[in-house]
């Protein structure tokens, strides 16, 4: 298929609004990884991006008009590779080969490296789920890949979204399309009733896995694909200002609140719900009443400058603030002010130097479909091999002193004691490390 060949798109317009909101997401995660205590349910942000990227997505390819599946499939696969691939695959390479050189060997650390691989491949979810069984345990914590889950989890939603986006969003109504939008509100009720057992049977796989977080993506293309219905509500809001003031009100607080009391203990379920409702009323707010105030001040200029940077600014962040954690610390206020500054710095030069130009760029946009995944994936290969090829070598090129075991292991046979060496192994379990001598 060539250039002229992939399905045109209709303008379906750029809203401000949703800038702002993906920066209230971006900085409530950020500040709760900067210090928990200063914003204690700051990480459901994560969720918030989750129903805005569900919205957006559908908001996106709405007037596409593709002539066959294949079109729209391999349109749609090329947009999210050029919106999504590159900034990640920067990411990776450069915190990968730091992490060697300046972050220890210790059993906490010997996953990382795993990590980041997976994550160029959309699989750093599975990685972790295995490693460590708990986002809030001490392996993820000081793991530079453990906020790739969240893109893992999405690109695994992107896996699934031309199956019910073409026969939805790009197909003509039909007498089948009725039974595509059941199955779609069938399958996001199933995904929260995943949520809700698999919160007290498998808390980690909760938090991990699409199964539990298909809801999420899916209220946000729910919400975008009902737009008669959201039309009706705009219309209705606009005729009674007093209630729409009061709507926009409520769902800010009830965000506000969710940001600063939701407990990791009952996550995602109940814990998600009340950030995912109140982020699905801001999204219908921001698109059909953009002339409210709750629309004009998510617009705020600055909000919608650091919505704008978003995904590198949630890359970059955690990178920065695990590498400090292994090196100078994060616990002095002045050395948070520096993390806050490097990882505003890194996402801007990431979204001037890496994201906009390559999510532009003319000369990968005009690649055949073969040549340009087969691109894409050859670089994801190279990349993925230079970091585990790294983490091999790492004994030789680390800086840090621990990663020489005979230096500092008890467990390790010294010369003229021969037979007397002990075998250590170690295996996860419950969140944490199982270490055995034998």
């Amino acid at each position: 298929m060539t250039a002229g060949e992939r399905p045109a798109r209709a303008a379906v317009g750029h809203i401000d609004a949703i800038g702002g909101l993906r920066a209230l997401a971006v900085l409530s995660v950020v500040l709760f990884h900067l210090d928990a205590a200063w914003l204690p349910g700051g990480f459901v942000g994560v969720d918030v991006f989750f129903v805005i990227s569900g919205f957006v997505v559908a908001h996106s390819v709405i007037g596409a008009r593709a002539t066959s599946f294949r079109d729209y499939f391999l349109w749609f696969y090329r947009r999210r590779f050029l919106r999504i691939l590159p900034a990640i695959f920067v990411y990776v390479m450069v915190i990968g080969i730091l992490g060697v050189l300046f972050i220890p060997t210790a059993e906490v650390s010997r996953f990382i490296e795993i990590t980041g691989a997976a994550s160029l491949f959309g699989a750093s979810n599975f990685v972790l789920l295995w490693k460590s069984g708990d986002y809030f345990a001490a392996a993820t914590e000081f793991n530079t890949f453990t906020h790739t889950w969240s893109l893992a989890v999405e690109e695994q939603y992107y896996l699934i979204f031309p199956l019910f986006s073409y026969f939805l969003l790009i197909c003509a109504p039909g007498p089948r399309r009725g039974l595509a939008v059941a199955l779609m509100w069938a399958a996001c009720i199933a995904s929260l009733a995943c949520a809700a057992v698999l919160t007290v049977r498998a808390p980690a796989a909760a938090f991990y896995m699409l199964p539990a977080r298909f809801w999420e993506l899916g209220l946000g293309f729910l919400l975008r694909y009902h737009d008669g219905a959201a039309r009706r509500a705009g219309a209705t809001l606009a005729r009674h200002r007093a209630v729409e003031s009061v709507v926009a009100g409520a769902a800010l607080l009830a965000l506000g609140y969710a940001f600063v009391a939701t407990s990791p203990r009952a996550f995602p379920f109940p814990g998600a719900v009340l950030p995912c409702a109140a982020t699905a009323v801001l999204l219908l707010l921001a698109w059909q009443r953009g002339d409210g105030w709750a629309a004009r001040l998510l617009s705020w200029r600055l909000l919608t400058a650091i919505g704008l940077i978003s995904y590198s600014l949630y890359l970059w962040h955690w990178g920065v603030i695990v590498l400090m954690r292994w090196t100078v610390g994060l616990d002095a206020i002045a050395l948070k002010a520096i993390a806050g500054a490097a990882m505003l710095l890194l996402a801007i030069l990431s979204y001037r130097l890496v994201e906009r130009p390559l999510r532009y760029s003319g000369l990968l946009n005009r690649l055949p479909p073969l040549r340009f995944f087969a691109a894409y994936g050859v670089a994801g290969a190279l990349i993925g091999a230079v970091v585990l090829g790294a983490m091999v070598a790492k004994p030789r090129v680390g800086l840090a002193a621990s990663n020489d075991a005979a230096v500092w292991s008890p467990y390790v046979a010294r010369p003229g004691a021969p037979g007397c060496a002990v075998r250590q192994d170690a295996s996860t379990m419950a969140g944490g490390t199982r270490v055995t001598l034998t």
